[in-house]
């Protein structure tokens, strides 16, 4: 979903957590990367919730210092068609 103003990237990782979905991908910069980690840790026992990043920010400082030099359509693969956990 497209956030709407600033910190709604949280609440929407917030959300997501509390309802229990599988992983949360983040699409965006490192500001949107920010907020939806926040999101994340602040839902509490669903910390350890899967988080991808698709880098389609201006910068992605983050994204090219965590070895993420794909493009979005690549990370989106990724993210998506990932192995189940254990395999």
């Amino acid at each position: 979903m497209p956030t709407q103003r600033p910190g709604h990237a949280t609440e929407l990782a917030a959300a997501a957590a509390g309802e229990g979905y599988d992983l949360v991908a983040a699409a965006g910069g490192d500001g949107t990367v920010n907020e939806v980690v926040n999101g994340l840790v602040g839902a509490g026992e669903r910390a350890s919730l899967p988080m991808g990043i698709i880098p389609i920010g201006s910068g992605n400082d983050l994204a090219f210092g965590l070895g993420i030099r794909e493009t979005p359509e690549e990370a989106v693969q990724r993210i998506f068609h990932r192995p189940a956990a254990g395999h």
